[in-house]
């Protein structure tokens, strides 16, 4: 299931991977690879806090063979 995160390009996503795994991701997809990639390093700036604010560790995704980038 999928969701605006209200940023055009960008969508937090319920993901439920193959097996008994569960996930929630921000997923970054807009049409530019480096705008792309320049949201993902803008909250990457950010890690500690989105972090302390997780019960879990979030997996950094840059995607170098794709356009997009993701936070797991």
């Amino acid at each position: 299931m999928t969701f605006s995160a209200g940023i055009s390009g960008v969508s937090l996503a319920w993901v439920f991977d193959q097996g008994p795994e569960f996930s929630i991701e921000l997923y970054i997809s807009t049409s530019d690879k480096e705008n792309n990639e320049a949201i993902f390093e803008t909250l990457q700036d950010d890690w500690g806090e989105i972090e302390a604010n997780l019960d879990v560790e979030p997996v950094w995704q840059r995607l170098p063979e794709k356009q997009a980038c993701r936070i797991k």
